[in-house]
């Protein structure tokens, strides 16, 4: 199965085209590009680089991915924009998968339950809970955000923690026996959305084009300024 999938959701973004099928952990190229307001003019060439070095076309592709979040509201539109005109100009089908599933593949196989721990900015965190049974991992908790008295509450004891929510919020759990794993874990790779959209598509089919949005759990940075008293002003960049 041929696959381009993209991530933007976090600071650090990706590009990856590969097969998912080849072998037991597939066979990938991957591009990583950093900050996220650069997003929009990182995606296309790495694409186009990425499809040339695996002699591709576009038209060639077996499925397009794309991680719906959450994250920085700009960063995740850029993706799934590029992604939908990618669909619209080759008539590839489209998986969007939520970028904190994404992102719990990365924990250890023989983890019992993962949690996603994300900086959300302002003073939050996103979290999701996963659960690992015969079928692989499912949800527990579903994507929330919380602020950080809530978040120790709602991750299980057994559970492995991953995500880059550890470096201002990973004091919340001390004392609790979940697991912190290595910080390396904790960017949502696009190869992980490329392999969950391949198992998707198995499963359930592409995605409506129409449907494939973002996964908002709160309103945006300018929609929260309008919210906030007179005079009072936010630097936190917008996610």
């Amino acid at each position: 199965m041929r696959v381009l999938a993209v991530e933007t959701s976090g600071t650090h973004g990706s590009v990856a085209c590969g097969d998912p099928e080849a072998g037991a952990t597939g066979d990938f190229r991957e591009e990583v590009f950093e900050q996220s307001l650069s997003h929009g003019r990182a995606v296309a060439p790495a694409a186009e680089r990425l499809l040339r070095e695996c002699g591709w076309r576009a038209s060639d592709l077996d499925l397009l991915a794309v991680g719906l979040g959450p994250g920085s509201f700009t960063g995740v539109r850029v993706g799934i924009a590029f992604v939908k005109g990618l669909a619209l100009g080759t008539g590839r089908p489209v998986v969007g998968v939520p970028s904190l599933e994404a992102l719990a593949r990365n924990a250890p196989a023989d983890a019992p339950a993962v949690a996603t721990l994300v900086d959300a900015r302002w003073g939050e965190a996103y979290l999701a809970v996963f659960r690992r049974g015969a079928g692989g991992l499912s949800r527990e908790l579903p994507e929330t955000v919380l602020e950080p008295a809530g978040i120790a509450a709602r991750i299980p004891a057994d559970a492995v923690v991953i995500g880059n929510g550890l470096g201002p919020f990973g004091g919340e759990l001390r004392g609790r026996g979940c697991a912190l794993p290595d910080p390396d874990l904790a960017r949502v790779s696009a190869v992980a959305v490329a392999c969950l959209a391949a198992s998707t598509l198995r499963r359930t089919g592409p995605s409506p084009l129409h449907a494939l949005a973002p996964i908002y759990l709160r309103g945006s940075h300018a929609e929260r300024g309008l919210r906030e008293p007179s005079g009072k002003s936010s630097t936190a960049a917008t996610r």
